[in-house]
């Protein structure tokens, strides 16, 4: 009777945590769709403003500066809940180029910057500076194209680390070299 109720403790608590990170997915949701309510409206003010402007023959001005200000703030506002979702669902957006990766990449596993957020993309270079002491990045020999009759692997391993990667992948997630 206590195994029973042990696994009926146990499914319970997991019914209850993904329930929970669907509320707060759904809440982060909602707030998205807000803000992008507030951004059509003001498209459509900026709209019937301009016409009324243009049939005026008046021109642009302060108007257009604060909503334009206002845009700014939503889209913001629109890019950290998307991260926000992201993270509550295990996943961290590379600042550099976009790609979404799993939490725990500590380098984006398409271009090879680390994903510290805190990094200024402004700052970062499509190549690493290369010192004396810079390894060079691993490149693998070209092979011949055999027909293989098993299924290819879903995984490579990274050659400096060890750590399984996507085989889609050009960087390791972990280390951040060339795989």
């Amino acid at each position: 009777m206590g195994e029973i109720r042990d696994k009926l403790s146990g499914i319970t608590k997991s019914v209850t945590t993904t329930s929970g990170r669907l509320i707060k997915t759904a809440k982060v949701n909602a707030s998205i769709s807000s803000e992008e309510s507030k951004l059509k409206k003001i498209y459509i003010e900026i709209g019937l403003k301009v016409r009324a402007m243009y049939e005026n023959g008046e021109s642009l001005g302060a108007f257009f500066d604060e909503k334009y200000r206002k845009i700014e703030e939503s889209d913001e506002k629109i890019k950290a809940l998307r991260a926000k979702i992201d993270l509550m669902n295990g996943r961290i957006t590379c600042p550099g180029c976009g790609k979404v990766a799993n939490s725990d990449s500590e380098f984006c596993p398409k271009c090879g910057r680390t994903m510290n957020s805190a990094d200024d993309p402004d700052d970062y270079d499509d190549e690493p500076e290369k010192t004396d002491d810079t390894p060079v990045p691993y490149t693998p020999a070209a092979k011949p194209i055999v027909k293989v009759d098993k299924p290819v692997a879903e995984y490579k391993n990274c050659p400096v680390c060890g750590k399984k990667n996507a085989v889609t992948e050009k960087f390791c997630y972990s280390c951040g070299r060339a795989i």
